[in-house]
């Protein structure tokens, strides 16, 4: 295929750019591709043109943040970045019980941020049940072992959620999500959600939060 410049010159104003109090507008040359009739003649190109009408589609259809699920997906990013704080805090409660209960008094906050700002959820889990085995020295309670797999579940479903790709709209929308492993190789996989599924999620976070906020109360602070 030959593309053919224009003349040149400039088609119009470009988005304005901001440079102290002066508003500033760049001036763009755009240039043409000119396409031969004889470049494309003989192609089908009907198939190209439906997918385009298919992408311009989606587009248009995308979420809103009015949208029912939008905003419980919001909700769910809230409500799972509340166990990550409490993570946090179990870990300084059990690594410094002094500091337990005291707010913006803690005294070793700056410690326990630069050991555990950059751990995963995961890691947060992991350390935060190692440091209350090695304090306790007691078997794991059902209370432990309902908290962990509860705290496993959420990381899960967060992660095939919000690391999705929406679409859709009016409290049914579709995600997308693509995974590669190095056994697996790559891996794509579709699904409807529904506002309910998203509300029974979020509503399982929330009976999560209930029992870290028991075993914050009942076993941390006893130590």
């Amino acid at each position: 295929m030959t593309l053919l410049p224009d003349a040149g010159g400039i088609d119009g104003l470009q988005s304005p750019i901001v440079a102290g109090r002066s508003t500033l507008s760049r001036l763009r040359p755009t240039r043409t591709l000119a396409i031969r009739p004889s470049d494309v003649s003989g192609l089908d190109l009907s198939s190209t043109i439906n997918s385009m009408e298919s992408n311009r589609k989606d587009a248009v259809n995308e979420p809103g943040c009015s949208d029912p699920v939008v905003h419980e997906l919001g909700r769910m990013v809230v409500l799972f970045q509340d166990l990550d704080h409490d993570l946090r805090e179990c870990v300084h409660w059990l690594l410094f019980p002094e500091d337990a209960g005291r707010g913006d008094d803690q005294v070793h906050g700056d410690e326990v941020a630069a050991l555990t700002s950059g751990m995963s959820f995961k890691a947060l889990v992991d350390v935060c049940f190692s440091l209350y085995a090695v304090k306790d020295k007691a078997p794991e309670t059902p209370l432990i072992a309902e908290l962990r797999s509860a705290l496993s579940a959420a990381e899960e479903k967060r992660n095939t959620f919000l690391h999705s790709h929406w679409f859709g709209s009016n409290g049914e929308m579709r995600r997308s999500k693509t995974s590669a492993r190095a056994r697996g190789g790559v891996k794509r996989h579709a699904a409807v959600v529904s506002l309910k599924e998203i509300q029974e999620i979020n509503q399982q976070l929330e009976r999560t939060q209930g029992i870290m906020f028991e075993f914050l109360t009942e076993r941390i602070y006893g130590l």
